[in-house]
């Protein structure tokens, strides 16, 4: 059912054929902002729950946005790429500037240790240029006297004629095998 015009100015618009548009929803409004807060803090922590808490939606949504916005997906993982650059410049600052931790004598601070992290040094190394610094571990598996692993297939024979056990024997000796008794 169409409404009437009820006032002037809105009759003169109807014939002149100007036509106002009701505002947007608040939903509609907020949903950008969301995203956009969403996304920053995403690029703070690297944690989709806490920020999705943080831009006061519910998880799901984001998962939902991703889904169907590939605009919000790629914002999305350049956050996340964010995020894991922030992280490593703190892993470098730690390996190679170290940390400043407190040093107690009798309960009392008397001074400050600086704390270096060889861990986190070897995994940046390990990343940045594995083909040098990647652990490598081999294990090879030898049979006796370090001769190579003999495997013995294990059949049902117990279906196989007398004439086709000779057979097999026939076969066993001609590849150098000794057929077992029984």
């Amino acid at each position: 059912m169409k409404r009437k015009a009820s006032t002037a100015s809105e009759k003169s618009r109807k014939r002149s054929g100007v036509v106002r548009r009701r505002p947007s929803s608040p939903t509609r409004r907020k949903r950008p902002q969301k995203r956009d807060r969403f996304l920053a803090e995403y690029r703070r922590t690297g944690n989709i729950k806490a920020s999705a808490q943080f831009a006061n939606v519910d998880r799901s949504t984001v998962y939902d946005w991703q889904n169907t916005d590939e605009a919000f997906s790629a914002a999305l993982h350049v956050a996340l790429d964010e995020y894991v650059d922030t992280l490593e410049t703190e892993a470098d600052r730690r390996a190679v500037e170290g940390v400043d931790e407190p040093v107690f004598y009798q309960g009392a601070k008397c001074g400050n240790v600086r704390r270096y992290s060889d861990t986190l040094l070897m995994f940046r190394l390990n990343g940045l240029r594995p083909e040098k610094y990647k652990r490598v571990e081999r294990h090879e598996l030898t049979g006796k006297n370090g001769g190579p692993i003999k495997t013995v297939p294990t059949f049902d024979l117990s279906k196989l004629s007398g004439k086709q056990l000779e057979a097999l024997d026939v076969i066993l000796v001609a590849a150098g095998e000794t057929p077992d008794a029984g």
